[in-house]
């Protein structure tokens, strides 16, 4: 056996060494820690209506007291076939942060009656199962457990999720609403048309339809719609 004898000095110099390192590693630990503490928002970009995020008592002025004053804004907003309703904007100049509230109590602008997010590209918003803008049509299928039923294509509210079928994603909403999604309407190419065209039009259709599951669209809205009115008060 070869036994190294080492200099004490040298010695000395190799355990400081390795406690330097140990504390500059330590240091670059605590950083991103601490960076994470500052930059991350328990409210921010979850869809969701649980108390952490929109619960149905929720109100303008509680999101200002969360996202501040300069995210909330009070504006119109579209909800199709040519009708809009006074509503409450987070985020309205960031195309990816922007979502959408429409209230029971217009006047308190309190007890959300739906709450929107509606994008062509992506968002930051998502929901506990990772649903997001871009998400396709074969992994809410797969979130789900089993096919669900959607709008046809081609006119306002096409792509909307009608029913989750009894699936997973029924319940997601939790007791106080109910998620839902819309799909975008397909590409333009040739095939696309040829496709779209046996899923268009004012009727409902599987998601496990044939041409749906080719098309494999994608998300492009996501929906928050509370089912009770809490009391008065």
């Amino acid at each position: 056996m070869i036994r190294l004898q080492l200099n004490p000095s040298v010695s000395c110099m190799i355990g400081i060494r390795t406690r330097r390192i140990s504390f500059a590693a330590l240091w670059l630990i605590l950083a991103a820690v601490q960076l994470q503490a500052q930059t991350a928002n328990p409210y921010e970009l979850r869809f969701a209506c649980d108390s952490a995020s929109f619960p149905p008592t929720i109100s303008a002025a509680e999101l200002v007291r969360r996202f501040g004053a300069q995210n909330v804004t009070s504006d119109s907003i579209y909800l199709g076939e040519g009708q809009s309703q006074r509503g409450t904007i987070l985020f309205a100049g960031n195309s990816e942060k922007r979502l959408e509230i429409l209230w029971r109590d217009t006047v308190g602008q309190r007890f959300p009656s739906m709450i929107r997010v509606q994008r062509v590209g992506g968002s930051l918003w998502t929901t506990a199962e990772g649903i997001t803008v871009t998400t396709r049509l074969r992994t809410l299928e797969r979130l789900n457990g089993k096919p669900f039923r959607l709008a046809g294509f081609g006119f306002d509210g096409s792509g909307y999720v009608t029913s989750w079928s009894g699936g997973r994603l029924a319940g997601s909403g939790g007791a106080s609403c109910e998620f839902r999604a819309g799909l975008a309407s397909p590409g333009r190419d040739a095939t696309d048309r040829r496709l779209s065209g046996q899923v268009t039009g004012d009727r409902v259709f599987s998601s496990a339809h044939p041409a749906m599951q080719t098309l494999d669209p994608r998300v492009d809205r996501l929906y928050l719609t509370f089912k009770k009115i809490p009391p008065p008060g």
